[in-house]
């Protein structure tokens, strides 16, 4: 007998079926009480003796105790004290075959959650069983929400509506919908919890809980656990903040494989279609560092004669020199190089560096002439292409607002005036001759 009911035991934990101690020294009564428990699917347990119930107790931690009140070895009041101290979610309901109000009063006192006098109706236990546990449940569904509540309000994140909005806005950009950055906040939150207490707290529908937990678990941020109830957890935030990161990647990269494939079919659509006015003078702001680079790149591969830079050393005009003099070096052509840069930074590694990239330049470049200056001071930033096209302006690394290209003949003119006029002024550097 004590195999069999060591079997269901195990078969209720895993199902999670209630279990209910009966604490009787009648063996028939006992008995009989638990094996009506059984077929009304609960898992029971037995005790004959005060001292037996509170080790179950201590050891099972049961849903339920039925305690009948006169026990052989100690008064069953005695035992619902103690089982107060040591399962205080434990539903106890006294029984007693000897009632008085003294003893009604006691239970009550201390701690029962019900009272029956034999005999009764076991259909008023069950529903009394059934009412104290569903009790049970939904104080403990209030108590989780309200301590999530509060822990949020001490750990200074403000309302938790407020702060799961502005979560949820973030882990949109990872891949995830609205509704499942919520759901798996709330089981973050919550710790380990049924589907109808992140529903309440996270303000989604429990039937959209369901349905987006399978998809969040799928995606590695939540798990099923079968202790009791189908309870669900969150993944720790590192590893799902990485298992995200890895997966929108992934995405991103497929994205950028796309769009570079259309790219290229958009622009041999429009390019059929396309008019330039190739001929028309015109000065353009350029608004971006890449159309920056594209324009600069494409001027210098049509070049055909002499390149003038007037540039800084500094910041981004070194990386923009750099792209410039790459492409020079890619030229077949023999073309005359100007470049006149600003007095180099009077920290002595960033010198050393700047000097030894320039002589790196002076030995590699090959069929051109290259004419390197040094002013103190360079009040502008200038590349003339072929006397013919021109930018000018403020080289940013971060905007190309305050950046100009002409082709206009007149404003040419000005930049070309401005440049050899500093030129006479400015010191020679390196003068190279392949």
């Amino acid at each position: 007998m004590e195999d069999k009911q060591d079997s269901l035991k195990t078969f209720g934990e895993k199902k999670g079926i209630t279990q209910i101690l009966v604490v009787d020294d009648d063996e028939s009564g006992r008995k009989t009480l638990a094996e009506i428990l059984r077929v009304n699917g609960y898992v029971t347990l037995e005790a004959a003796t005060g001292r037996e119930a509170i080790e179950k107790i201590r050891n099972d931690k049961p849903d339920v105790a039925l305690l009948d009140i006169k026990l052989p070895d100690m008064d069953g009041t005695e035992v619902l004290s103690i089982i107060r101290n040591i399962s205080a979610t434990t539903i106890v309901i006294m029984i007693t075959g000897f009632p008085s109000v003294e003893n009604a009063s006691t239970a009550l006192n201390i701690g029962a959650d019900s009272y029956f006098i034999k005999p009764f109706v076991i259909e008023d236990i069950l529903s009394t069983i059934k009412r104290k546990l569903h009790e049970r449940e939904e104080a403990r569904r209030s108590h989780v929400v309200e301590s999530a509540k509060l822990r949020l309000r001490q750990s200074q994140l403000g309302e938790y509506e407020k702060f799961s909005e502005g979560i949820a806005n973030k882990l949109v950009f990872f891949g995830l919908t609205r509704t499942q950055a919520k759901v798996y906040l709330a089981a973050c939150v919550l710790g380990s919890a049924l589907a109808s207490e992140i529903s309440e707290l996270s303000g989604i529908r429990r039937e959209e809980v369901y349905r987006t937990i399978p998809v969040l678990k799928r995606k590695g941020l939540m798990i099923s656990k079968f202790n009791g109830h189908n309870r669900f957890s969150a993944t720790n935030p590192s590893l799902a903040m990485n298992s995200l990161t890895k997966s929108r990647i992934r995405e991103l990269k497929k994205e950028a494989h796309e769009l570079l494939k259309a790219r290229k079919e958009v622009i041999g659509c429009l390019e059929k279609t396309f008019f330039e006015f190739a001929s028309e003078p015109t000065i353009e702001p350029v608004y971006q560092i890449d159309l920056m680079k594209e324009k600069l790149i494409g001027a210098i591969k049509e070049t055909e004669e002499s390149i003038s830079i007037a540039m800084s050393l500094e910041g981004f005009g070194t990386d923009l020199l750099k792209l410039i003099i790459k492409q020079i070096k890619a030229l077949r052509k023999n073309v005359h190089v100007k470049i006149m840069f600003s007095k180099i930074s009077s920290d002595e590694a960033t010198n050393n560096k700047i000097q030894n990239w320039l002589d790196s330049f002076k030995t590699s470049v090959t069929n051109k002439t290259v004419e390197l200056r040094q002013v103190n001071f360079l009040p502008f930033k200038i590349v003339i292409i072929d006397d013919s096209r021109a930018m000018w302006g403020e080289f940013l690394l971060d905007d190309a607002s305050k950046v100009f290209w002409t082709n206009d003949h007149m404003q040419l003119y000005i930049l070309q005036v401005a440049f050899e006029r500093l030129w006479l002024q400015s010191q020679p550097q390196l003068t190279t001759k392949d």
